[in-house]
Formats: C-alpha cells, structure tokens, sequence
C-alpha cells in the first residue's frame, strides 16, 4: 500500500532531500542554500528525520537510501507529470487503450500544431529523417510529400538508409493508388522494407543517428491530419517503443506477399 503522506512529504520537501543528497549539511547551511527561514528549516528536517528518509550524522544531515529512492521517484514523476500534461491535449485524440508506457514521458519534449505551424512540425520529423541512418516504425497517413520522397531517395535510391517500416492495412489502397513507383521501388530494396499489419494505435518512429535513437510518438487527428509528437531518447523510453515495435513487426506480413495476391494493383509486376 502506497504511503501517501510520505509521498506528499517527499515531493514538498524535494529540495532538501536534494541538497541533502548532494552531500551532508547542517540547518545553518541549508538556510543559506535553500533560503528557507530557521523554523521552516527546523520543521522540515524534523519530518523528514522522523520518517526516515533524512539522519543526522556526525558530518550532518544526510538523504538515507530510502530518502534516496523515494527522491528518485517523485523526480520521475514530476517529469512524467510535466510532459503528460503538456501532451494532455495531443493525447485527448489517442485511444484510451492504446499501448503505453509512463516511463515515455519522463522528461519527453511536446510538438505541437498547438504552438507551432503544421509545416514546421512535419519539417522537424523530416530535419530528423534527413541526419538518420536507421529508421523504425510506423505510419498511419501520408502527410508529408517531402518526408516520403526523402525517405524512398535515401533508402531505395541512394542506400544510406535502412528503414523498415509498419503500415496498416487500411492505409496500403491509398499508398497504391498515390505512390505506385514508389511501392514497386520498395518491393526490390534491400534498404527500405515495407510490412503491413492489420490495424495500429498510432504512427511512431525510431530513429538512429550516429548511435543515437530517438524515439516519437505521432498524434493525428480524426482526419489523419498531423497534431503534433512526444519524442524522448532516454533509453527506457526507446526501448519501450523498440519494444512495441518489435511486437507489431512479428504480426505483420510484408508488402511483397500482399502484392503478389493483387494482381490489380499496379506494383509488383
């Protein structure tokens, strides 16, 4: 059972159990630091001391190993916190049972139509594709014309990017019908690898440059319209959506075999 009173203690007394983390002080040293006044002081080093997430030492006060982990869990949490709540309205067009993973949050960075123009949002993931040598993902609209021209040019045409990417089943006819060329391109690279899957929550991607992966979360609209993105590089975070990946990646089916069945689709010949 979660001790709530020590939570609400350790979040509102977060910055002692901070300095005291760092390394041991006395009261005087953590008026001046803190510039909290002596009673303030007093009251909050006795709380802490009583539940024991502080002890007074012979070189001062120091944050214990239970202050400590419970210090790391409302610093997490308040970065989740952050982040979520600046994404709150992206996620309103989310499905509530969409996969998910608190820890994606932590510390995440919120795009959004909300704040920015849509072509800037778009350019930012298509700025991120063009430094990229290793794309993962998927997408459930084409609302970029540059970003799949760019994407094709530097997997199938030039070779100095690996991508493998998810679609939904629904969004394969409009991909046929628009991107024919670009499909049958698709189905020769070795580079650029295209799976179908039956349905999916919401597009994503993860995306390697220099050894370094980002991974984003894409929120469109009821229209497929491009709102905005959470992206995250820390490393729970991309092995979250590594992880999400992989499981929609071992259901889908490639992109050959469904061409091979549609002999009226023009691609594949």
């Amino acid at each position: 059972m979660v001790d709530t009173p020590m939570l609400d203690l350790a979040l509102s007394r977060r910055a002692y159990l901070e300095r005291l983390a760092e390394q041991p002080a006395w009261k005087r040293d953590l008026i001046d630091d803190l510039g909290d006044s002596r009673s303030t002081v007093d009251r909050a080093i006795a709380a802490l001391t009583d539940v024991g997430l502080v002890e007074e030492r012979d070189e001062g006060f120091v944050t214990t190993y239970a202050g400590r982990v419970l210090l790391d869990t409302v610093t997490e949490a308040t970065a989740i916190a952050e982040t979520a709540g600046a994404a709150a309205e992206l996620a309103r067009n989310l499905p509530a049972d969409a996969p998910r993973d608190h820890r994606f949050f932590a510390g995440g960075e919120v795009v959004s139509t909300d704040r920015l123009p849509p072509a800037v949002v778009i350019d930012r993931i298509t700025e991120s594709l063009a430094a990229a040598d290793r794309v993962r993902g998927g997408a459930v609209a084409a609302n970029s014309e540059q970003f799949i021209e760019l994407l094709y040019r530097r997997s199938a045409v030039e070779e100095d990017l690996r991508v493998d990417l998810l679609v939904p089943a629904s969004l394969v006819p409009t991909l046929v019908e628009n991107y024919p060329d670009r499909l049958e391109g698709s189905l020769r690279s070795e580079w650029l690898g295209l799976h179908v899957v039956d349905r999916l929550p919401y597009a994503f991607y993860l995306m390697t440059a220099d050894g370094v992966t980002t991974a984003r979360l894409l929120v469109h609209g009821p229209h497929r319209n491009l709102l905005g993105y959470v992206e995250n590089d820390r490393p729970d975070a991309v092995e979250w959506l590594e992880g999400l990946f992989g499981e929609f990646r071992r259901e889908s089916r490639p992109l050959a075999e469904l061409a091979a069945e549609r002999p009226d689709w023009p691609i594949g010949g």
